[in-house]
């Protein structure tokens, strides 16, 4: 896609991130959603925050409305604190015809009223989690879809409690899966999402490089 844009005369780059774990604590619709609002609001977790800023960056700076990286960070958390940034997602939720509340007041948002606790069933560090095998157990549970004919269901999801890095103990929560019925719920193959050992992880960077359309720098 970089090299696309650049022979259309266009100044493109590319950030490359990591996506082996799910970014942020939320996968579903709706939750997501909620979750993208606490960052704009000055919460969040942070490494979708890291995300959210190191994007923003890249564009006002390809786009030519910060001289620099720095430049636009602190342009984008001033946004941010001032409560512009939420206001700026108020006003495009109402121009498609959305409630405009659920920014300030997400609870709005739909949400499966099932919660089911998936537990550890070993102490240690969580090792790694699978961000492809959470995702597709979400779509099974009804938060996607495998054909375009079905339904989604955006109150369904999964919260995690617990990522890489992290100690826990057995029995403690890893994640909470929400759902419309208990049956619903594959707390099975979420927790085999979960590796668990003695030892804790290296801290990894979430940018592992990026893409300027003529070099790639690490």
């Amino acid at each position: 896609l970089v090299r696309v844009g650049v022979a259309a005369g266009k100044s493109v780059s590319a950030l490359l991130t990591r996506m082996d774990t799910p970014l942020g604590l939320t996968i579903g619709n709706a939750n997501e959603t909620q979750e993208a609002f606490q960052v704009l609001a000055g919460g969040g977790p942070a490494d979708l925050v890291e995300c959210t800023l190191a994007l923003g960056e890249e564009m006002l700076v390809v786009g030519k409305a910060a001289k620099d990286r720095a430049t636009a960070r602190a342009s984008l958390q001033q946004a941010i604190e001032s409560g512009a940034a939420a206001e700026l997602m108020e006003r495009m939720v109402a121009a498609q015809g959305g409630d405009a509340r659920v920014v300030r007041k997400p609870e709005l948002l739909a949400q499966a009223e099932v919660e089911v606790a998936v537990k550890a069933d070993r102490s240690g560090f969580v090792r790694s989690l699978d961000a492809l095998e959470l995702g597709l157990t979400a779509v099974a549970m009804g938060a996607g879809r495998t054909r375009a004919d079905q339904a989604v269901d955006h109150g369904v999801g999964i919260q995690l409690e617990r990522k890489p890095g992290q100690a826990v103990r057995a029995g403690e929560v890893l994640a909470v899966l929400r759902v419309r019925k208990e049956s619903d719920a594959n707390v099975a193959r979420v927790l085999g999402a979960y590796s668990i050992g003695d030892e804790c992880p290296p801290e990894e960077a979430l940018v592992i490089s990026r893409i300027d359309g003529t070099k790639t720098e690490s």
